[in-house]
């Protein structure tokens, strides 16, 4: 389950670079680079801490991502889509 996590926060962290670097029409006006930044450097320690194998307790894993995407973003926005599974596969773990 691991290794799908992993993955899942992989395709994350693509998918934030392909929307700081190309812009993200969609989300024009709701979020900003700089925040998108801040979701890729979360997700990026995240995989730190899967290779460290060092998880804090489930009660703390919630990174507030995900909270955000639902209540800010457009629904069914495909970005927002992968940033809530990675989340919630790294909760679930």
């Amino acid at each position: 389950m691991q290794e799908a996590t992993i993955k899942k926060i992989r395709l994350a962290i693509s998918a934030l670079e392909v929307s700081i670097v190309e812009g993200n029409e969609a989300l024009r006006g709701i979020i900003s680079a700089e925040r998108l930044l801040e979701f890729k450097s979360v997700f990026n320690e995240v995989l730190s801490l899967l290779s460290q194998n060092t998880l804090p307790p489930k009660s703390h894993r919630h990174l507030g991502i995900a909270h955000i995407v639902v209540d800010q973003w457009p629904i069914n926005l495909e970005l927002g889509e992968i940033l809530i599974d990675a989340e919630q596969s790294y909760v679930e773990l």
